[in-house]
């Protein structure tokens, strides 16, 4: 007779699977002894204390959650087949569930043919006599491809310009380099303005990719995104700490690199590489290490960081300061100080044409000023980066342009973003909703 435990808090959950599974043909050709539990402590109790076949755990129990029922039992080398339900749809329970070799994840209300194929396919592993090792290596496997996937997805937002900080968790959580020291270098190849054939640019940007892989110490997980003509790179290692202790002094061009700094061998390596080849010379742009930051926070600082290194100034590291905007290891230029409403000429350019492929240089050259100026001055005056404003002010627009009757499609095209989904993802970012549901506010208040 196979032995089953149902644990929920709510009764007709309990009675529901109780009712399907009792009715259902046991493959073994024996019936169902059905024991049930009403909290997560009872839940762990019952399963340390008697030999469960299948145990269905719901996630969200008084006194203990499924997930950490589960750990318990694992933890006592309990091997019964574990089954979570749960009304809950989310990637954290899932990928917590695997880790504990949790095979069968239901969600509520889960039909009979769901129950009874979970119930079935958990006994089989329950009779094959190696169902532990089964699940480690299926689970293995599920790992691997959900952190393969994930990293796929890093790689495409780092192209595009603009990492999620949910799906940079989601890695994180799933690749255990949750609390590791993280920072981000980005780099963009100059040719001075000579047109050589895109191959060859290619082949410098795989140049100083290939270069990270070997100078940054191994145990360091590397995950590298490249464009037509730059490289992003996002790091995680615990000596990343070293660069905690960076020469924060001004560097003269002279002396443009930052002592300490994990990067540092990289950029000293891939510059003197690229010394015979006149007129290519890269800008670099760092920021980090930090334990605390949002991923995505450091990405888009490094961006900018990144597009503001010029002759000058070829190195460029933006760190937080206590007011939490960033500051730069290289200070402006002493003899360039703020013009009388700079920031708003800015602003009423970017409002004027928004849609415009805009850059910060581009910006900075119609205003006059250096690019590094004109980005010290966005965050002094209106406490935000280059990149930030133009998204909201073209966010802004959008939503002109959505009230109208313009489509998601429509909008993206005009306000000249690469593609719908990513107009989706930064309107939902910067308002709290899908261009639809936008839309959809706007027609109940005419209605």
């Amino acid at each position: 007779m196979a032995r089953i435990l149902i644990a929920d808090d709510e009764d007709l959950e309990r009675q529901a699977l109780s009712l399907i599974i009792s009715e259902a043909p046991n493959p073994n050709g024996e019936g169902f002894s059905i024991a049930e539990a009403k909290n997560g402590p009872e839940a762990l109790s019952l399963g340390l204390r008697n030999d469960f076949d299948v145990i269905f755990l719901d996630v969200k129990m008084p006194g203990m959650d499924g997930i950490a029922v589960a750990e318990g039992l694992r933890n006592a080398n309990i091997q019964s087949a574990i089954v979570i339900v749960s009304a809950y749809d989310t990637f954290e329970y899932a990928q917590k569930a695997i880790r504990l070799g949790v095979y069968e994840y239901l969600l509520k209300p889960a039909s009979r043919e769901d129950v009874l194929r979970a119930l079935t396919r958990s006994l089989e592993l329950q009779r094959a006599g190696e169902s532990v090792a089964r699940l480690k290596r299926e689970s293995a496997t599920a790992m691997s491809s959900a952190v393969e996937r994930l990293e796929g997805q890093i790689i495409r937002e780092m192209e595009r310009g603009a990492l999620l900080e949910a799906t940079a968790l989601d890695f994180e959580r799933l690749s255990s380099l949750e609390g590791r020291p993280k920072a981000a270098l980005a780099f963009r190849l100059d040719a001075g303005g000579v047109k050589i054939a895109t191959i060859l640019d290619k082949a410098f940007i795989a140049m100083v990719m290939n270069e990270a892989t070997s100078l940054l110490p191994p145990p360091a997980r590397i995950i590298c995104a490249v464009t037509k003509d730059s490289g992003r790179l996002l790091v995680y290692d615990d000596t990343l700490a070293l660069a905690k202790e960076a020469d924060k002094k001004t560097l003269s061009s002279s002396s443009p690199w930052m002592k300490n700094n994990l990067f540092t061998p990289l950029i000293r390596v891939t510059e003197e590489k690229l010394k015979s080849l006149a007129p290519y010379r890269l800008f670099w742009g760092c920021s980090g290490p930090s334990t605390t930051e949002p991923t995505s926070l450091l990405f888009s600082r490094a961006l900018e960081a990144c597009h503001l290194a010029y002759t000058d100034c070829p190195l460029v590291c933006l760190t937080p300061h206590s007011e939490g905007r960033a500051k730069s290891s290289f200070q402006e230029n002493p003899i360039e100080r703020p013009k009388p409403g700079l920031a708003l000429r800015a602003l009423d350019a970017l409002k004027e044409d928004c849609a415009r492929d805009w850059s910060l240089e581009v910006l900075a050259k119609s205003l006059g000023i250096s690019p590094f100026h004109l980005s010290h001055v966005l965050s002094r005056e209106l406490g935000m980066g280059f990149s930030e404003l133009l998204q909201r002010l073209k966010i802004e627009k959008a939503k002109e342009v959505l009230a109208g009757g313009a489509s998601a499609k429509e909008a993206s095209y005009l306000l000249g973003f690469s593609d719908q989904a990513y107009f989706t993802r930064v309107f939902k970012k910067l308002e709290g909703r899908t261009p639809g549901e936008y839309q959809d506010e706007i027609a109940k208040k005419y209605q």
